[in-house]
């Protein structure tokens, strides 16, 4: 369901701007959770509805000689360095076999950075990317603003047009109602 009104919102804005459909070329960045893996899932058929083609992104942080990541407290440069290239290889692997299951034109890459929503961001317009799909914890608040959220930094800085799914269970636990799944900012 929420890819069909995604689709006729994104069909609808097309049409006042003259008519073809605005997005051809959609990012996907996954780090391979649960999360991003359904925002994948919802991603790939809606590439497929409007004819985009798709690019699947994931971001290894590079190793910390200071650091609050357990995987980089536990392990040494080399260690760290060979089991993150080959979780991304499996990330990608697995995003590309969806994509291919949906029918979906789609590139992998994997980017090093620091700061995960500035690759995303210089991702999208270095591969000219007309539209963000990713995942979203749907941290508000206090914890938004201690943990930090990839997603709302994206939607802050960005320039490209944005849809994120948002972690719909656990809203509707906390919260006790429903709520909408898709931020969309075009």
């Amino acid at each position: 369901m929420q890819i069909n009104v995604l689709s006729w919102f994104l069909r609808q804005y097309a049409s006042v701007g003259g008519g073809a459909s605005p997005c051809k070329h959609i990012l996907i960045p996954t780090e391979g959770s649960q999360l991003s893996t359904d925002a994948l899932e919802k991603a790939l058929p809606f590439a497929k509805e409007i004819g985009a083609k798709a690019t699947v992104l994931t971001v290894v942080e590079p190793f910390h000689i200071f650091s609050t990541n357990i995987d980089q407290l536990e392990s040494t440069r080399e260690e760290y360095d060979r089991h993150s290239q080959q979780a991304a290889d499996r990330i990608l692997a697995d995003a590309g076999a969806r994509a291919r299951t949906h029918g979906v034109d789609c590139h992998t890459t994997q980017v090093t950075n620091h700061e995960p929503a500035k690759a995303i961001i210089d991702t999208a317009a270095q591969r000219g990317c007309d539209l963000i799909a990713m995942a979203s914890h749907g941290r508000e608040g206090f914890t938004a603003f201690m943990v930090g959220s990839v997603t709302m930094k994206v939607l802050a800085h960005s320039k490209t047009r944005f849809w994120s799914t948002a972690d719909e269970t656990r809203r509707l636990r906390q919260r006790g109602k429903p709520r909408c799944g898709v931020h969309v900012r075009l």
